[in-house]
């Protein structure tokens, strides 16, 4: 059994061109909804995980063929960016979800090849 560790790595900016699409739910029934501010994008084995602006207790979870590669809350009183490296992991394909304590959920997939 191979064990992946995906690795935070520094903040960046701007966002790589292979933009992952997230579908967006909202579990509460309060007639309201919040998309939960975030874009998500693959450059080869780099995830961009990129906060709009502020968020508060976003948990975001990384799964794919090695079970849970990446799993984090986040709480950012600006915009952020992140880049989660993926190069441990086996390639196939990956499930991305975030949500927070509100009921929101952001959900989206992608596929990680070989550099």
């Amino acid at each position: 059994m191979i064990f992946c560790m995906a690795l935070l790595l520094a903040s960046g900016t701007g966002m790589a061109d292979d933009v992952i699409p997230l579908e967006y739910k909202h579990k509460k029934d309060t007639g309201k909804e919040f998309e939960i501010p975030v874009d998500v994008d693959i450059d080869r084995s780099l995830l961009g995980i990129h906060f709009r602006e502020r968020v508060k207790d976003v948990n975001v979870s990384v799964s794919g063929p090695d079970g849970v590669v990446y799993n984090e809350w986040f709480t950012t009183p600006a915009a952020r960016s992140v880049q989660v490296d993926l190069s441990p992991c086996q390639d196939g394909r990956y499930e991305i979800l975030f949500f927070d304590a509100d009921g929101n959920e952001a959900e989206g997939s992608f596929l990680k090849e070989e550099d």
